[in-house]
């Protein structure tokens, strides 16, 4: 758990599926279950991610599964560890392709200190091409913060305390292009929430003029 005198976050992992051979685990499939808190506006987030974590001889590897068809499939599975099979190649557990109908969109993301992108506002990660899941509610009570356009994007960070704070802590700013799915929220001055959202290529870095661009 961490906590500042802005937010509050903890992280939960939980053994989702387990496969074991001669009473060893062979491999396993961890949920991940992350809370988020603001202490100073009232919003908080719930996240979940699931990941396989398989071990051959004395090395392990960790690959992180789709979350709607893992939870799904988990729906059809009979024994413990038919799961991790699944994902493992050993059988398959039947599962419906879910139909996303996604847009094109506009978000500011941060560069961490990694090099990873993150929230501005939260320092959550985006991951390339991974969706990221959160019902989307009015008064800012959930989902991911977008633009239609880039103009609205670049507009947006004028005023915004946020955005100014990051820049003068030497934030590096990048404008991304997102696709966006499920249901949507309108905030007004451009500024929409959805249910789901993923990155899908940073476009460039912003410097200080674009915010009156």
């Amino acid at each position: 758990m961490r906590r500042s005198q802005r937010e509050l976050e903890c992280l939960n992992h939980d053994v989702y599926d387990v496969l074991l051979e001669r009473g060893c685990v062979r491999a396993v499939i961890v949920q991940e279950r992350g809370y988020w808190k603001s202490l100073r506006k009232p919003r908080s987030r719930i996240t979940k991610r699931y990941v396989l974590l398989t071990r051959v001889r004395r090395s392990l590897s960790a690959e992180e599964l789709d979350t709607a068809t893992c939870v799904k499939r988990a729906k059809n599975t009979e024994a413990l560890g038919d799961l991790v099979r699944h994902y493992t190649g050993a059988n398959v557990v039947a599962c419906k392709t879910p139909h996303v109908v996604a847009e094109r969109a506009y978000k500011v993301l941060a560069r961490g200190a990694d090099g990873a992108l993150c929230s501005v506002f939260d320092e959550s990660a985006y991951r390339t091409g991974v969706w990221r899941s959160e019902r989307a509610e009015a008064d800012h009570g959930g989902g991911f913060y977008f633009y239609w356009s880039e103009q609205d994007a670049l507009a947006g960070l004028a005023g915004n305390t946020t955005f100014a704070a990051a820049w003068t802590e030497g934030v590096e700013l990048v404008l991304c292009e997102v696709e966006v799915a499920g249901r949507t929220v309108e905030y007004g001055h451009g500024k929409h929430a959805a249910s789901r959202l993923r990155v899908m290529r940073e476009l460039r870095t912003l410097q200080l003029p674009d915010a009156a661009a």
